[in-house]
């Protein structure tokens, strides 16, 4: 893919494809998500995921990333053959995800019968003496039937606590694979998120900031790597405005009414009160996407749909939806910032 940007890393749930579908042709252009099949729900949104994704993604390619659910068969056919099957049906470019500490046979096989591009995975977390070897024995096996062969270095939510240490971090995983790999030359992704884990209400009252360290230590190490190319250039990664490990509810939840906004450096929360037990429930978004909009962060309601939502809600000339629209909100406002923010590095104007 030409001018690849960005990989937001988004789960196959309707909040998320439903933010890919309001992006702009422009930042979709400069994109590639990477669709993860959850452990929740994981045989019905693996049986919807090529149609979902050929309604809301179409003719655009995708990593689809299958490693995070326990195997499992759909009518009696394992779910990757199931799942490749039916994206080979549909129009869209696919690249499949293969872990590298943990590679799945039946993905390492679709990828060599249907000669699709490939993703190897490399958690940071499980780095170890084995884990070079690892990789280029896969390179090895897929280079002569995959059409590309890319490597994301997944840091997670192993993210330093300055942008200068994560900075040196990130350098020190990628050097090593530069320096050890041979006959690769393929893309690397690198990506991880500092969003924290919870939200507590009294810390983002109106609002808090905090800071986006995977992408400013993204960004200085990519100053300081000396390649000016930006095609030569590693390929930034985020979870979008998702908690890495974000857990679906599977009882009763009452969750709290909040708004994630990205800005430049940080990221900016407001939170309000439980929606189902609050005298306002959903009512609150009124209030809380006034804060948003009237705060000195807010770009307008041109910038994205997201933000057109939320001038909206904050004018009431709309309704306040409930939590999946606001999953969709942010990530649209999210990935349409971050795309336009590098693009800007680049001199792309987008």
């Amino acid at each position: 893919m030409k001018n690849l940007l960005y990989v937001p890393i988004l789960q196959s749930k309707r909040g998320e494809y439903s933010a890919l579908f309001e992006l702009s042709s422009q930042i979709k252009d400069h994109i590639k998500p990477m669709i993860v099949l959850t452990q929740q729900d994981c045989e019905a949104r693996a049986t919807g995921l090529a149609k979902t994704l050929d309604d809301k993604w179409k003719n655009l390619p995708s990593y689809i990333d299958l490693t995070n659910v326990t195997p499992f068969q759909i009518n009696n056919v394992d779910y990757v053959d199931a799942i490749v099957s039916s994206l080979l049906v549909t129009s869209n470019p696919f690249s499949l995800v293969i872990d590298v500490n943990n590679p799945y046979q039946k993905i390492i096989d679709n990828v060599i019968q249907h000669s699709l591009p490939a993703c190897l995975k490399v958690e940071v977390a499980q780095f170890d003496n084995n884990t070079i070897s690892k990789i280029q024995n896969l390179i090895n096996i897929l280079q002569s039937t995959a059409q590309e062969i890319d490597i994301f270095i997944n840091f997670s939510v192993d993210i330093k606590s300055t942008r200068t240490a994560h900075a040196h971090y990130i350098d020190q995983y990628y050097t090593n694979l530069k320096n050890n790999l041979t006959n690769y030359n393929g893309k690397y992704i690198i990506g991880g998120s500092s969003i924290p884990k919870d939200l507590p209400r009294t810390d983002y009252q109106p609002y808090g900031l905090e800071p986006r360290i995977e992408w400013l230590g993204f960004d200085d190490f990519i100053g300081s790597s000396g390649l000016v190319d930006p095609l030569d250039k590693p390929i930034f990664a985020d979870y979008s405005i998702t908690y890495p490990f974000e857990s679906e509810p599977i009882t009763y939840v009452n969750p709290n009414a909040k708004v994630r906004y990205t800005i430049s450096d940080n990221y900016l929360f407001a939170v309000g009160y439980q929606v189902l037990t609050h005298a306002d429930g959903f009512g609150q978004y009124h209030d809380i996407s006034a804060i948003i909009v009237n705060s000195p962060y807010f770009m307008g309601g041109n910038y994205s749909w997201g933000d057109k939502y939320l001038e909206d809600c904050a004018s009431r000339t709309t309704g306040c939806g409930n939590m999946e629209t606001w999953v969709r909100v942010g990530h649209n406002h999210h990935i349409t910032f971050v795309t336009r923010d590098i693009a800007s590095r680049y001199g792309i104007s987008l």
